[in-house]
């Protein structure tokens, strides 16, 4: 069962930590994901990562450097970083 609310406590912490800890009690099979949908999903998001780091440090030498920095940065084929002024 999934909550999508703040749970008011009015026994012991740990009793709803482990309720909410059980996987017979919270999950659902509906929403399951694979070992290797995990896997991708992280790929992605590690890859995303490295490219804003790397964008952000080009940008980053760029002022050091004296240069203006670029208005817009082409992180991956969806995602654009833009300059807000």
């Amino acid at each position: 069962m999934a909550t999508t609310a703040i749970w008011d406590v009015r026994g012991r912490l740990d009793h709803v930590v482990k309720y909410a800890g059980n996987p017979e009690k919270t999950a659902n099979p509906k929403y399951a994901v694979t070992p290797a949908e995990t896997q991708s999903l992280l790929d992605v998001m590690e890859q995303l990562t490295d490219e804003i780091a790397a964008a952000a440090l080009s940008e980053l030498l760029a002022q050091i450097e004296g240069g203006s920095p670029q208005r817009e940065t082409t992180i991956s084929p969806r995602l654009v970083v833009r300059e807000t002024t």
